[in-house]
């Protein structure tokens, strides 16, 4: 069985079990284990908590005192048009990714969807219905052993709140190591000609790309090039979380 056909099984089965679970187990906050309703995953108190972004550059999403353009970007801008992400990559937000990335807990979706609904109402993404909603794809051998792609689980969460068409119309033509520990210049390296956008899907299109964490902005720069590369009209990133320091993740 081919890697993507291993990652499609293992997503319809997660997308069952956790429905079948629900009618035999008590929901509990994911966070504090408070009994919670059946269809939530956060306490009240939990989701008030969460560490939000905060005042961002409204392209990097780097914190800034009054969400004005920050000096990188005013003086290299970045290949991609915006990126923006409703939380801070500290925890308790970290354990949530950690969660749904390497332990496939679902519940964790019904908890982030409506933060990643919250960008919509930024004018910039008003019209989110025409988008082509793109996820960064996984290295073969890891989306294999994961079985599947955290970033198109986000991208499926994303668009059943906002619309849009979600393609996979990005590539990763070679295996790259882990973004994990490296330096930013170290990072952009791993990334470099990684990936390969296809033209049918994105030509002339206004793409949404999604991510789980945005740290150094390496891969998702790399990701921008190819589909701009592509044909791509416009470049918006929406990431779960952003990293303030260096190393937390990708």
């Amino acid at each position: 069985m081919s890697a993507t056909a291993l990652a499609r099984t293992t997503l319809n089965a997660l997308r069952v079990l956790p429905k079948r679970l629900s009618r035999l187990l008590p929901a509990a906050c994911l966070l504090c284990e408070a009994a919670v309703p059946g269809d939530r995953a956060l306490c009240d108190g939990c989701t008030a908590d969460l560490p939000r972004l905060g005042p961002a550059c409204p392209i990097c999403a780097l914190p800034t005192p009054s969400s004005q353009v920050c000096g990188r970007c005013l003086k290299k801008p970045p290949e991609f048009d915006q990126l923006v992400a409703p939380l801070r990559y500290v925890w308790p937000n970290s354990q949530l990714v950690s969660r749904l990335k390497f332990h496939a807990q679902l519940a964790v979706l019904r908890a982030v969807a409506p933060l990643l609904a919250e960008v919509s109402v930024d004018p910039e993404w008003a019209d989110t219905s025409a988008c082509v909603i793109v996820p960064v794809p996984l290295a073969r051998k890891r989306l294999a052993h994961r079985g599947y792609n955290q970033a198109q689980l986000l991208a499926e969460a994303w668009q059943r709140e906002a619309g849009g068409r979600l393609r996979h119309g990005l590539t990763r033509v070679r295996e790259t190591a882990a973004q994990v520990g490296q330096s930013r210049l170290a990072r952009m390296r791993n990334v470099r000609h990684a990936f390969v956008a296809d033209p049918v899907i994105v030509r002339e299109q206004d793409i949404v790309l999604v991510d789980d964490v945005v740290t150094t902005a390496a891969t998702v720069r790399a990701c921008t090039r190819a589909l701009s590369q592509a044909g791509a009209r416009r470049v918006r990133v929406l990431a779960l979380a952003r990293a303030l320091e260096p190393g937390a993740d990708r």
